[in-house]
Formats: C-alpha cells, sequence, structure tokens
C-alpha cells in the first residue's frame, strides 16, 4: 500500500548529487520507502535533466533505481503552448501530480530546493 509520491525536483536531484552522489541520493529513496511513499520524477523533471550539467549522471542513477517517470499532461501542454515559464515548470508538474494523487485520497510529498 503506497501512501502516494516523493516526489524530486531537478535542482534538488543536482544538488543532492553533488552534495553526496548516489548514496545521498539513496538516503532520500530510503525516507520515501519509510513513508510508503514511491520515489518518482515527473517527464518535464526528466526533461530539465535531460539539459542541464548532469544529464549522464542523474540519467543513470534514475536508470539504475528503476526510478517512476510520471506524466503531467495538463504541465507538459502548457509549457508546449509557452503559457508557462520553463524555469518553473518542474515544480508545476510536481503540483499537477500532487492536485491528481490528492482527489485519489493520497498525500504526496515534494522535494523542491530552489525558488519557485
Amino acid at each position: 500500500m503506497s501512501n502516494g509520491y516523493f516526489l524530486a525536483d531537478t535542482n534538488s536531484l543536482v544538488y543532492g548529487y553533488r552534495a553526496g552522489g548516489p548514496e545521498l541520493l539513496d538516503e532520500y529513496i530510503n525516507v520515501a520507502n519509510g513513508q510508503q511513499r514511491i520515489f518518482a520524477i515527473t517527464e518535464t523533471v526528466l526533461d530539465e535533466i535531460e539539459e542541464g550539467p548532469l544529464k549522464a549522471e542523474l540519467s543513470q542513477y534514475l536508470a539504475d533505481r528503476s526510478i517512476p517517470i510520471l506524466s503531467a499532461p495538463d504541465t507538459e501542454q502548457k509549457l508546449r503552448a509557452g503559457l508557462i515559464p520553463p524555469t518553473s515548470s518542474g515544480e508545476v508538474s510536481m503540483l499537477e501530480i500532487t492536485a491528481k494523487e490528492s482527489e485519489a485520497g493520497r498525500v504526496t510529498r515534494i522535494w523542491a530546493d530552489d525558488k519557485y
């Protein structure tokens, strides 16, 4: 039984990886597991990772741990249409997932570490 997701944003993953590598990110997965949550990211966050400074390292990390990648179709559509700025799209996508999870009776946690 899952209590929802533990969603990570791009900056948190980058900062976490730079601060402690895969071992530190594994601690966040352990926290999520301890709360019976699923550690995940959104497709929008994955897109940001693909364009970022740790593309190879974080992509490999996500693949090695089989981290789920969730779709936030409303956010993705608004981003493509230029209705939301790319600088906050990862956070917006996590909020979209959180709202859907809330409607289903689950409480999702967000790990975001920036001004958005």
